[in-house]
C-alpha cells in the first residue's frame, strides 16, 4: 500500500512538472506567434513610413521643379528680349527727318528695358540658387528617410519578458505583454528609459545644424530656442516603440508637404521680382520698338501716311486702353496702362503734326506721363510691400491659439518665414533702386523736352517768321533743286537746265537761261555786273567741282575737291571771293592773276540734323543758311574769331525747304516741293 501511495505521489508529481512544462510550452508557442506578429507590425509600420518619406520627398522634388520651370521660362523671355535690346542699341539708326524727342523716346526705353530686364535675370539666378540649397536642406536635414539600427538586438523583447520573474510565466496566453511594465534592472532602465532617436535627438541635431548660409538667414546665429524646441508630444515615447524593436522617430513630415507653401517662400520672393522685371523689362522693350518704328515711318512716308499712322496708333492705344478699364477693378492697374497709353497718343500725334506749338504741350506731356508711370509703379511696390509686411506681422502674433498651433506645427515654418521676409525686403530694395534709375532718365529726357519744345518756343517768338507763298509760273514737267536770287531776280535749277523765274503778277513766263555745262549741276547762284544778273552754276564734274558762269561762259575755279554749295559776290567790283563748302569745311577763294585759289578756310561744326540749305554774303561775312528738323531757319554769319547766329522760326509747310537763299540777310527765299510741285516762298521775321 504504501508502494502504491509513493507511485501515486510520483506519478501526480510528475503529472504536475509535465503540466508545467506544458503550459510553458504552450505559453511559449503563443510567445513566440505574438513576437513574430509584433515584429511584422512594426516593420509595417516601419516599410509605410519609409514609403511615405519617399513619396513626400518626391512630392516636394516636383513641386519644386514646377518652380523653376517658372523661374527658367521668365528667364528665357528676359534674355531673348535683352539680347534684342542691346542689338537695337547696336544697329538702330534714323533719318534726318526723324523728330528729335522720338530718338529720345527710343533711347530711354531701351535703357529701361536693359535695367529691368538684368533685374529680372539676376533675380531669377538667385531664385535657382535658393531653391537648391533650400531643397537641399529640406531632404537632407529634416526629411530624411528612417536609418535602421545596425546595431539591435533581436532577442532583447524576449529578455525584457524573462527580467520580470517567475510570474511573466503564468501570464494568460493570447493576452498582450505588459510592455508598461518596467525593467528589473536598473541598467536596463537607464538603456530604455531615452530612444537613440527620440524627437529630443532630433532637435538636439537641427539645433547643431545652424550656420550662417543665406538659405538660414542673415545672422550668424541660431533661430530661436522656441523655433527649434520639439513637440512635448513627441518627447513621450509610445508603449510599443519603448520595446526597442525599432525605435521609429515621431516626427510629423508631413507637415513639410502640407506647408510646401510656407517653405516655398524662401525662393518665391525672388521669383515674384523676376516676374514683375520682366514684365516692367517687356513693356520699355514694347515702347522702345513703338518708338523705333514710329520713328521710320515718320522719315519716308508722307504727310498723309503721317497722318494715318497717328490716326491707327492712337485708336489701337485707344482700344486697349478701355480693355483695361473692362478688365480691372482696382486703381493702380487703370492708372499704369492709362498714362502709358496716353503717352503714346500723344508721342504719335506730336509726331504726325510737327508743329511747334503743339510739340510745345504735347511732348513734355507725352514724357512726364512715361514719368508718371514709372513712378505709379514704384509707389504700388512701396504699398504692397507695407501690406506684405503688416500681413507678416499679423500672422506672427494671431488671436486664436488653435490657429497658431496648427500653422506652425512644422517646428521650422516660422524660421522659414523670417528667412523669406528677409529676401523679400533685399529684393524689394533693389528693384526699388532699378525704378529709381528708370526715373532719373525720364526725368532728365522730361527736362530735355521742356527746355527743347517749350521753353525755346517762347524764346523765338521774336524771331519768329511770317512767310507768304508767290505766285511763280514753273516750266511744265520741271522739278527743281536749286534756288538763287539776286536784285530781285530769281533763277531755278534742276540736274541739267537752269531756268529765270517771275512773279505770276507780271504776267512773264519762265525763261531757260543758257549755260555751257560739263556735268550735273550741284548748286547756282548769281551775280549782277552792268549787263545785268545771271546765273553761276556749280558742276561735278570727272575732274572734280567746277564753276561757271553763264553770262560769259568762261570757266571761274576748277578744284580737285567736291563741293556741295555756292555763293558768289552779287557785284564783282567789291572784291569778295566765292564762297563753297567741302564737307563740314566752308571755304573762300579770292582772285589772283587770272584765276581763283583757295584765300581760307573756315573749319565749322553743326549738328547733324542741321542742314546747309544755302550761302550767301552779308557784307563782307559769310552767311550759312540751314534748316533743323525741328522747323528753325539759321542765319549763321561768320565773322573773323566770332560767330552769330539768328534763328527764324518757320511753319511746317515750309521746313522742308530744298534750298534757301537770301538777297539781303534781311529776308529769305525758299524753295518747297508739295508733293511733286515746287514752290516759292518769301520769309521775313515778324
Amino acid at each position: 500500500m504504501a508502494i502504491i501511495d509513493v507511485l501515486t505521489a510520483i506519478a501526480t508529481a510528475g503529472t504536475t512538472i509535465q503540466s508545467f512544462f506544458a503550459w510553458s510550452g504552450y505559453n511559449r508557442d503563443n510567445f513566440g506567434q505574438g513576437v513574430g506578429w509584433r515584429q511584422a507590425h512594426q516593420y509595417q509600420k516601419k516599410n509605410y513610413y519609409a514609403n511615405w518619406v519617399a513619396s513626400a520627398r518626391e512630392d516636394l522634388l516636383q513641386l519644386k521643379g514646377a518652380s523653376m520651370h517658372h523661374i527658367g521660362n521668365y528667364m528665357m523671355v528676359a534674355t531673348m528680349m535683352l539680347s534684342s535690346t542691346v542689338l537695337a542699341f547696336a544697329v538702330s539708326g534714323f533719318d534726318a527727318a526723324c523728330p528729335a524727342f522720338v530718338v529720345y523716346t527710343f533711347y530711354t526705353s531701351a535703357a529701361s528695358a536693359v535695367v529691368c530686364l538684368m533685374l529680372a535675370v539676376t533675380f531669377g539666378i538667385k531664385a535657382q540658387g535658393s531653391a537648391y540649397e533650400s531643397t537641399a536642406l529640406l531632404l537632407t536635414e529634416k526629411l530624411r528617410p528612417f536609418n535602421p539600427d545596425e546595431a539591435y538586438n533581436y532577442l532583447e523583447q524576449a529578455q525584457r519578458i524573462e527580467r520580470l520573474g517567475v510570474g511573466s510565466l503564468l501570464r494568460v496566453p493570447g493576452q498582450a505583454e505588459d510592455y508598461n511594465a518596467k525593467p528589473k534592472s536598473p541598467d536596463d532602465s537607464e538603456s530604455d528609459s531615452k530612444p537613440e532617436f527620440s524627437a529630443v535627438a532630433v532637435a538636439e541635431n537641427l539645433s547643431e545644424l545652424c550656420t550662417s548660409n543665406e538659405h538660414l538667414g542673415d545672422g550668424g546665429g541660431c533661430e530661436p530656442a522656441d523655433v527649434l524646441k520639439p513637440d512635448p508630444e513627441l518627447q513621450t515615447c509610445d508603449s510599443e516603440e519603448s520595446s526597442g524593436l525599432e525605435n521609429l522617430t515621431s516626427r510629423r513630415d508631413v507637415e513639410y508637404l502640407k506647408n510646401f507653401h510656407e517653405f516655398i517662400l524662401l525662393w518665391k520672393p525672388h521669383e515674384d521680382f523676376c516676374k514683375i522685371c520682366m514684365g516692367l523689362g517687356t513693356i520699355s522693350f514694347a515702347e522702345a520698338s513703338a518708338a523705333f518704328t514710329v520713328g521710320k515711318v515718320l522719315g519716308h512716308t508722307s504727310y498723309f501716311m503721317e497722318q494715318l499712322l497717328a490716326a491707327t496708333v492712337a485708336c489701337a492705344f485707344l482700344f486697349i486702353m478701355i480693355n483695361v478699364f473692362l478688365a480691372y477693378g482696382h486703381g493702380t492697374s487703370k492708372l499704369c496702362p492709362l498714362l502709358l497709353a496716353t503717352s503714346d497718343i500723344c508721342a504719335t500725334i506730336a509726331g504726325s503734326l510737327n508743329d511747334p506749338r503743339a510739340n510745345a504741350a504735347l511732348v513734355p506731356g507725352s514724357f512726364l506721363l512715361r514719368l508718371g508711370f514709372w513712378v505709379a509703379i514704384a509707389v504700388a511696390i512701396c504699398k504692397h510691400s507695407q501690406y506684405s509686411e503688416a500681413s507678416a506681422h499679423a500672422a506672427k502674433t494671431p488671436v486664436d491659439k488653435n490657429v497658431e498651433k496648427e500653422f506652425t506645427s512644422t517646428e521650422d515654418m516660422e524660421a522659414y518665414k523670417q528667412r523669406s521676409q528677409r529676401k523679400y525686403v533685399r529684393g524689394r530694395r533693389a528693384v526699388l533702386q532699378g525704378l529709381c534709375v528708370c526715373v532719373c532718365m525720364w526725368i532728365s529726357v522730361t527736362v530735355w523736352a521742356t527746355v527743347h519744345y517749350t521753353v525755346q518756343l517762347f524764346l523765338a517768338e521774336s524771331h519768329r517768321a511770317s512767310v507768304a507763298f508767290l505766285e511763280v509760273e514753273f516750266p511744265s514737267r520741271f522739278t527743281p533743286h536749286g534756288l538763287a536770287c539776286a536784285d530781285g531776280h530769281m533763277f531755278v535749277a534742276d540736274r541739267y537746265s537752269i531756268y529765270e523765274v517771275w512773279p505770276a503778277a507780271s504776267g512773264r513766263s519762265a525763261v531757260k537761261r543758257e549755260c555751257k555745262l560739263d556735268g550735273p549741276i550741284e548748286a547756282i547762284s548769281a551775280t549782277c555786273d552792268l549787263s545785268g544778273c545771271h546765273p553761276v552754276a556749280l558742276v561735278n564734274a570727272q575732274s572734280g567741282s567746277i564753276v561757271t558762269n553763264c553770262s560769259a561762259a568762261s570757266l571761274l575755279l576748277g578744284d580737285g575737291r567736291v563741293a556741295q554749295h555756292l555763293a558768289t559776290p552779287l557785284h564783282a567790283s567789291r572784291g569778295q571771293g566765292l564762297l563753297t563748302t567741302h564737307g563740314n569745311e566752308l571755304v573762300e577763294y579770292g582772285q589772283k592773276n587770272d584765276g581763283w585759289a583757295a584765300e581760307r578756310t573756315l573749319s565749322y561744326k553743326y549738328p547733324q540734323s542741321q542742314r546747309v540749305r544755302g550761302l550767301a554774303w552779308k557784307g563782307n561775312s559769310p552767311l550759312v543758311l540751314r534748316i533743323d528738323p525741328d522747323g528753325h531757319l539759321d542765319l549763321e554769319e561768320m565773322k573773323l574769331g566770332e560767330r552769330s547766329s539768328i534763328l527764324w522760326h518757320l511753319p511746317t509747310s515750309v521746313s522742308q525747304a530744298r534750298s534757301v537763299c537770301s538777297p539781303d540777310a534781311a529776308s529769305a527765299l525758299l524753295l518747297v516741293l508739295i508733293g511733286d510741285q515746287p514752290h516759292l516762298a518769301a520769309a521775313r521775321p515778324s
